[in-house]
């Protein structure tokens, strides 16, 4: 298993709630992700990965996707939130896109 950079750049619409606004700065104080200064939506990191290219790929989204789930769980809110996400990570090709519904 080798750690492989990775960059995660997001966007989550706006809710009436202010629930949006809470789950940015959630996201924003992870504590094994810094943000890129200046560009309050986007994340870097490193993630443990294995397997063949493919394999890492889908490691990759489903890893994010889960963690980005916890804290959103953990957060409270009363409107549901989506979070539009956009992955690359060194070495695996083309950016991964995918939604988180929470």
């Amino acid at each position: 298993m080798s750690n492989h950079d990775f960059q995660l750049t997001y966007s989550i619409p706006e809710t009436i709630d202010g629930s949006s606004a809470i789950a940015r700065d959630k996201l924003r104080n992870l504590q094994d992700w810094q943000t890129v200064e200046e560009i309050d939506t986007t994340l870097i990191g490193q993630l443990p990965l294995h397997g063949i290219v493919i394999e890492k790929r889908k490691q990759a989204e489903r890893e994010v996707k889960k963690i980005i789930q916890e804290l959103l769980k953990q957060s409270r809110r009363h409107s549901p939130l989506t979070v539009h996400a956009s992955l690359m990570v060194c070495g695996l090709g083309e950016h991964i896109r995918f939604d988180i519904k929470a």
